[in-house]
């Protein structure tokens, strides 16, 4: 008899309200080197790099802030990134994830992709370091709608 009243309870409730990142406006992504705020960022300012501490490939930590698609069921997240001055090809990356949906603060009711690593794969920390880069993120959803944006910025080393 016990079980019977939190399966009434359970059986009376109403459907869980969906994440409060819904889709509301045109889809849109900031992005952000992780070390600055949203809108904090002006093109041609530093984009801090440096050695993972796991070891590996030199990165830049991105944080991006997604709105207007509904990422719910994941994503698939692509980094790419280019030397604006040689078009050398300075990396690339894609994988599939989710993203958390901030839900206090500045980026309530937005999809975040916090401290997202751009890696810098065959290249050494001493080749990197004032090299203006331009580095992009694109966000595509299950249904194949994407958003993608980029930063650029002089390559500067100081990460610990």
């Amino acid at each position: 008899m016990r079980w019977l009243l939190p399966l009434i309870c359970l059986a009376a409730c109403e459907p869980v309200e969906r994440a409060p990142c819904q889709v509301r406006g045109d889809a849109e992504l900031e992005l952000t080197p992780s070390d600055r705020s949203f809108g904090e960022f002006t093109s041609g300012d530093d984009i801090v790099f440096g050695p993972p501490p796991q070891g590996g490939a030199p990165y830049a930590a991105l944080t991006g802030r997604v709105d207007g698609l509904d990422l719910v069921d994941g994503v698939t997240l692509e980094l790419w990134g280019e030397d604006v001055e040689s078009g050398e090809d300075l990396g690339s990356l894609s994988y599939e994830t989710r993203l958390v949906c901030a839900n206090v603060g500045d980026s309530a009711g937005n999809w975040l992709a916090t401290d997202v690593h751009f890696r810098f794969f065959g290249w050494n920390l001493d080749q990197l370091g004032g090299r203006v880069a331009e580095l992009s993120m694109r966000v595509t959803d299950k249904d194949g709608m994407s958003v993608e944006q980029s930063v650029v910025g002089e390559l500067v080393e100081d990460m610990d």
